[in-house]
C-alpha cells in the first residue's frame, strides 16, 4: 500500500519546491536585519513574495 509515482521528475520538482519555500521561509529575519533601515517591513514582504512567485512560476509550479 502506497503511492505511485507516474514521474519522477515530478517528486524532484516538488521535493525542490518545499526545500526553497523552507529556505525563503528560514531567510526572514536575515533579510530584515541586511536590509536598509529605511525600508518597510511591507516592503521587504512585497519583494519577498515577488521574489518566491517568480521562483514558482520559474520552476513550472504555476497553475495551468
Amino acid at each position: 500500500m502506497g503511492y505511485q509515482i507516474e514521474n519522477s521528475g515530478d517528486a524532484i520538482t516538488g521535493c525542490a519546491l518545499v526545500l526553497s519555500a523552507g529556505f525563503l521561509w528560514g531567510t526572514v529575519g536575515t533579510a530584515r536585519v541586511f536590509a536598509p533601515a529605511d525600508v518597510s517591513p511591507q516592503a521587504l514582504g512585497v519583494f519577498r513574495l515577488s521574489v518566491a512567485g517568480g521562483c514558482i512560476v520559474g520552476a513550472g509550479g504555476a497553475p495551468r
